[in-house]
């Protein structure tokens, strides 16, 4: 080989050897952001997970109430789910019990503050699940919506990957309403 030629053939060489050590770091990197992706948190809707809210609703013609409203997932398929509602006595002036079904992609409660409102913030919150640190992201959502006598206010805050509200608050002309997760059984929404 000439000079030039030997050259040549070391570049080459040296081309492959980047690209192929660079594959490889991509590929081992995909496989485990895959494989911890699909382990936390898990997919949600899980059958027999609880979400247990605590409920404050004030309202200029039917006064103050507290309580709380259960949401247990009694049921998943493939596609849908079925979630069954039961609302403690005080509050049932403002909210029905029941059971419904829904895709597995629509969040039981507030569905339309995820997917018509406007992200205004995200932040990364830590969490510790089994001996292990993760990083999940909040999303804060802002909704406003038309109401009888005016505008329908909701803020709403869940985690990116899970279809849950921790915290909502909702305001309309004549009252407000708040809804926080005060107690569950899935794993990755116990604070």
């Amino acid at each position: 080989m000439q000079p030039t030629d030997r050259k040549k053939f070391q570049i080459i060489v040296v081309m492959a050897l980047t690209i192929l050590v660079v594959t490889t770091v991509f590929l081992v990197y995909r496989n485990q952001s895959n494989n911890k992706s699909s382990a936390y948190p898990k997919v949600f809707p899980v059958e027999n997970a609880v979400f247990v809210y605590k409920v404050d609703s004030l309202s200029k013609l039917m006064g103050k109430r507290v309580g709380n409203i259960t949401y247990e997932v009694t049921e998943v398929s493939e596609n849908t789910y079925t979630i069954k509602k039961t609302v403690s006595e005080n509050l049932d002036i403002f909210f029905d019990n029941g059971i419904k079904t829904l895709r597995n992609d629509v969040s039981f409660m507030w569905s339309q503050v995820i997917e018509n409102g406007k992200i205004v913030e995200n932040r990364i919150i830590e969490r510790k699940i089994d001996s292990e640190r993760i990083g999940m992201v909040l999303l804060h959502y802002k909704y406003q919506g038309k109401f009888e006598n005016g505008a329908e206010n909701i803020d709403l805050w869940k985690l990116k990957s899970i279809n849950v509200p921790i915290f909502v608050q909702r305001s309309i002309p004549g009252g407000r309403t708040t809804a926080e997760l005060v107690e569950t059984n899935y794993e990755y929404l116990k604070f």
